[in-house]
């Protein structure tokens, strides 16, 4: 018992330096870049909403990362994505080049992919994946539809699709926690955060209620995408915080669920673009007490300042 105790710490012990001496990532070239997803085994992917494109990022040496474009063939815009704790499935919202919204997976490799479930009525934007029950979770805007924003559950292995919630204002970021079983979805304009918990008969998310969220700070802005920074021990997750990528105020926020305790996260050295989707890093070559952040805001494919960057945290 000693000696594995001994293995375990030298363990830690080597993961935190190795976190301490990986090269700070910036990684630019974006249009749009709309969400990001790492894969825990040394890749960061990234997709971009103008140009079509998914990439594939890495550490490629000990002083730098390297990148490039992993699935663009057949697709003209991507948005939210998810990927299976093995690493070795990669879920995307994409809308084809045929102008039909799908969901697609990846689990050849770079360029390959076939299409989970096609037609959806909208872009996905957001994702989150329930794996050990096998459901995909994507939300999209709406866009003045009679439906307005969704919240879409998908079955994996079957395919089926069941609505879980309609007539969400600008159903944007989603957020499954697994150690809670809470899902979180945020609303673009309103900034409020609803609030899912996963049946124990059904399997799938239902609807618990709607908090504040960012809407408290009483400021015109847009919430695009959440990430839970910190738990809480509240059962309906009013009191977990929340990472949230402010787009129009181009900042980042942590907030508590119901809406308290709204602080900005410092960005040294670096001057954001509007950010759309925040992430703890994961995996070999990631610091795991950094979240790394996308940039959109891009309107055409001649626009190439968006990035991919890394945060460091001291919380």
């Amino acid at each position: 018992m000693f000696s594995v105790q001994i293995a375990l710490f030298f363990v830690v012990t080597l993961n935190a330096v190795l976190a301490d001496e990986l090269p700070f990532l910036d990684f630019g070239g974006f249009s749009w870049a709309e969400n990001l997803v790492f894969d825990g085994l040394g890749g960061l992917f990234v997709s971009d909403a103008v140009l079509g494109e998914i990439w594939k990022i890495e550490l490629c040496n000990a002083t730098a990362y390297c990148g490039s474009v992993y699935i663009s063939e057949g697709i003209k815009q991507a948005g939210g994505m998810s990927v299976t704790k093995s690493g070795d499935t990669l879920y995307a919202g994409v809308t084809m080049d045929d102008d039909s919204k799908a969901v697609i997976m990846s689990t050849a490799g770079a360029g390959t992919y076939d299409v989970l479930v096609g037609q959806l009525k909208h872009q996905p934007n957001g994702m989150a994946f329930d794996e050990a029950r096998g459901i995909l979770y994507v939300t999209d805007e709406g866009k003045g539809s009679e439906e307005g924003g969704t919240l879409l559950a998908i079955n994996v292995a079957t395919k089926e699709q069941t609505l879980i919630k309609d007539q969400i204002p600008w159903a944007d970021g989603c957020w499954y926690d697994s150690e809670t079983d809470l899902l979180y979805v945020g609303e673009l304009l309103s900034m409020k955060i609803m609030v899912f918990k996963i049946d124990d008969i059904s399997g799938l998310a239902v609807y618990m209620t709607e908090y504040e969220g960012l809407n408290s700070s009483g400021k015109i802005s847009m919430l695009d995408d959440i990430t839970v920074a910190r738990r809480g021990s509240s059962a309906d997750g009013s009191d977990t915080f929340l990472f949230g990528a402010d787009w129009t105020g181009k900042k980042l926020k942590m907030f508590r669920v119901d809406g308290q305790d709204i602080t900005t996260i410092d960005t040294p050295g670096v001057d954001l673009y509007e950010p759309t989707s925040v992430r703890w890093g994961s995996g070999p070559g990631f610091d795991p007490n950094s979240i790394y952040v996308t940039e959109g805001g891009g309107a055409t494919k001649h626009q190439d300042k968006r990035r991919v960057f890394q945060v460091k945290l001291n919380l």
